[in-house]
């Protein structure tokens, strides 16, 4: 007898916290329709509705739930509530119209850490420090004065890809498109950014950032970063002629002038540019093999 009640409980110990998520979510369900959410498909307690969007590709599970719940729908990935806008409308009315209530990122692990804690234009929340930013990206990375400088450094690197596919074309050498294009894209980047080529390690960890922005693959990078500012801060940094001023040169010349700037600011801007470079070039690349 006294095992029975032992195991009964048990059983409800198990059972209370369950219940109580259980209660917890209606309650939350009757705050969202006291609030007008727009309408959604129900939820499952601690995951929402993640299991509605692993049947298939995620924006066609996302194109289906819209044909059920409409063009502007609420989903929980987990505990976080997200609106999803599928029509060209309500999309139009989030970017354009209500664009000041939507700028912002949202705040993520992955974001921050590669971003440096939103020190970048790209994950950086709306307000003062990101229309600083962005002013001095616009007025002196992004000049057509500026991408002009670095025409020849596109133009050398295209012409040593080329050279590349053309030197295996006497053995009947496999030229894997990808890994080229990826190679030329990383090349570049660095070339322009920081005035020197990619090693093999630069470009290993450029392959990776397409796929760890839910990783922390990107934090053991963040080293190497501070050593090229340190590099190019110093007075004894062996420089040619040729070289004219990367990326990295302006942004360091802007900080002596700048007091807002800091190096948090200097890496997220060098290294989000860097990282999607290689995700396009990859996306972009694999397109055109497949179709």
């Amino acid at each position: 007898m006294a095992s029975l009640l032992l195991s009964a409980s048990l059983s409800l110990l198990l059972l209370l916290p369950l219940l109580t998520l259980l209660l917890f979510s209606g309650r939350r369900r009757k705050g969202n329709e006291a609030r007008k959410l727009p309408p959604g498909p129900n939820t499952l307690p601690i995951i929402g509705n993640l299991h509605q969007l692993g049947r298939s590709l995620l924006h066609n599970s996302l194109w289906e739930l819209s044909k059920q719940h409409g063009p502007v729908m609420r989903l929980k990935l987990g505990q976080v509530p997200v609106v999803v806008v599928s029509s060209a409308g309500s999309a139009e009315q989030v970017l354009r119209t209500h664009d000041l209530e939507c700028c912002s990122r949202p705040h993520t692990i992955s974001a921050a850490k590669l971003s440096f804690g939103g020190s970048d234009v790209a994950f950086a929340s709306y307000g003062s420090q990101w229309r600083h930013l962005r002013k001095v990206c616009v007025a002196e990375l992004f000049t057509t004065k500026k991408i002009t400088s670095f025409r020849p450094v596109r133009e050398e690197e295209v012409q040593r890809t080329m050279e590349s596919i053309r030197s295996g074309a006497p053995n009947s050498v496999v030229v894997n498109l990808s890994e080229e294009l990826l190679s030329l894209a990383a090349n570049i980047t660095c070339r322009t950014a920081f005035g020197g080529r990619c090693h093999d390690g630069f470009q290993r960890i450029a392959k990776e950032c397409q796929a760890i922005f839910a990783s922390f693959f990107v934090a053991d990078y963040f080293a190497m970063l501070g050593r090229l500012v340190d590099d190019h801060l110093d007075p004894r940094r062996r420089r040619s002629d040729d070289d004219g001023e990367d990326t990295l040169d302006a942004l360091l010349r802007l900080q002596n002038d700048d007091n807002n700037i800091t190096d948090a600011h200097i890496k997220g801007v060098l290294m989000v540019p860097f990282a999607c470079t290689f995700s396009i070039t990859h996306t972009h690349t694999q397109s055109h093999i497949l179709s």
